[in-house]
């Protein structure tokens, strides 16, 4: 009889998941469970670069939190960069570099490197956010680095999509003891591999999965309505102890949320302004001045550019839609009451 071969338990491991204490690359995480099972152990994808200096608190960051005037507002308007390449994780996955060898692209008959996506003029960048469609998103190291040696913050994102994504965000957001280790999870992860808090898009219903596609029942539909409202709640909760949870550890961290859902019915409503739909989350950080932030879908040479609104002694952000018109700065100004707004753009 032939013997069987023993398995190695800790290849298996590596081989189920990118963070182990090898990995040579970073990746996203693209479930619940994947999330609440990390662990720290993949310490090549640390950031070897702290951010010293916080250009949205405008002082060191170890004096953010000390005391009201360490964290004086910015004495111009910020800027926010994102991050959208083709799903992220591309060459710049690779914690000790990339040699492209003979990997080129033909253009015009000629050869030359891949594209990639970069990023000039730093220091006009106050926020940047690495971005891909997978759950939750961290930032390779080289971007951390590269951000932090320029002094600006850098930001993973927490993205739900589809019927996929309406699990996700009612699960996290439904079950408590899910959207405690969630949480604690994020929180676990910025802190260890040295990025500066999260942008939340939400672009999915906050529908249980038994709901998503029947509405030929009145009484499920209902039903379905009452559970999606409830969600919708939970989910402010989530955010809310997100971002306490972030300053208690990070207490320059930021957290922005992206305009989609509704405080209403929980469905993925764009405002393109901040209004009732939106301004429970808006006012999460009540006693915290929002970062609000309007986009412009500019599409060139692979890099998509954004446009910003800024409101001073900002702690976490309000990012809304694409399609917002030029009433709709002043709508939201209607809404923020005493807080006052500085409009810019940035291309």
């Amino acid at each position: 009889k032939k013997k069987k071969k023993k398995k190695n338990k800790t290849i298996e491991k590596w081989s189920n998941s990118c963070h182990h204490e090898l990995a040579l690359d970073q990746r996203s995480l693209t479930s619940l469970e994947q999330v609440l099972e990390w662990t720290p152990g993949d310490e090549l994808n640390r950031c070897s670069v702290a951010l010293k200096y916080s250009k949205w608190h405008n002082t060191s960051v170890s004096n953010v939190g000390q005391s009201c005037s360490s964290s004086a507002p910015p004495t111009r308007p910020l800027v926010c960069v994102c991050h959208d390449m083709a799903g992220g994780y591309h060459f710049d996955k690779w914690n000790q570099g990339y040699h492209y060898g003979f990997e080129q692209v033909q253009l015009n008959g000629v050869g030359q490197m891949p594209l990639e996506y970069t990023l000039h003029f730093w220091q006009y960048v106050d926020v940047f956010v690495y971005f891909s469609h997978d759950f939750i998103t961290i930032p390779p190291k080289q971007w951390i680095d590269v951000a932090h040696r320029n002094q600006t913050m850098i930001l993973g994102t927490l993205i739900t999509e589809h019927a996929k994504g309406s699990q996700l965000s009612y699960e996290i957001s439904c079950d408590d003891e899910k959207r405690e280790k969630t949480v604690e999870k994020l929180v676990s992860m910025a802190e260890y591999y040295g990025f500066d808090g999260y942008f939340l898009n939400f672009e999915s219903h906050l529908t249980p999965v038994e709901y998503y596609e029947d509405e030929s029942n009145k009484e499920k539909a209902k039903e379905k309505s009452d559970k999606c409202c409830l969600a919708a709640k939970k989910l402010v909760e989530f955010v809310d102890l997100l971002t306490k949870a972030l300053k208690r550890k990070l207490p320059h961290a930021k957290v922005l949320w992206y305009d989609s859902i509704s405080i209403f019915d929980g469905t993925v409503s764009w405002q393109s302004c901040l209004n009732d739909h939106g301004l429970s989350f808006f006012n999460i950080c009540e006693f915290r001045l929002f970062f609000f932030f309007l986009r412009i879908c500019i599409y060139c040479k692979c890099r998509i550019v954004i446009a910003s609104i800024n409101v001073v002694h900002a702690y976490s952000g309000f990012f809304t839609d694409y399609h917002w018109g030029k009433e709709f700065p002043q709508t939201s100004l209607d809404y923020c009451r005493n807080r006052k707004f500085f409009f810019f753009f940035f291309f």
